[in-house]
């Protein structure tokens, strides 16, 4: 299984599955106090899960930014919430 660290993740508007491609995003918080600042991560394989990669998409202080993930034909859109404000990274 792929390890994610501590944090929360927005259940299947979080995850992306097709072919050999695998991606998630979650919010990762390495403390149990969920206002600690924490990041939006972007998780990705394109081998089935053979091999993971990750990118930091932003910092969030609020802890509870709920991130969701679209991906369709050369577009990957991240989308959270940071101190009421939705946000969306592409």
């Amino acid at each position: 299984p792929v390890e994610r660290a501590i944090g929360q993740m927005a259940g299947k508007m979080a995850i992306y599955a097709s072919g050999d491609t695998i991606a998630f995003v979650f919010n990762e918080n390495m403390s149990a106090n969920p206002s600690t600042i924490s990041s939006i991560v972007y998780k990705y394989s394109y081998n089935g899960g053979a091999t993971w990669a990750s990118t930091v998409i932003d910092q969030v202080w609020d802890g509870f930014c709920n991130p969701g993930l679209s991906i369709s034909a050369g577009e990957i859109l991240v989308s959270f919430t940071q101190n009421n404000l939705r946000k969306l990274a592409k």
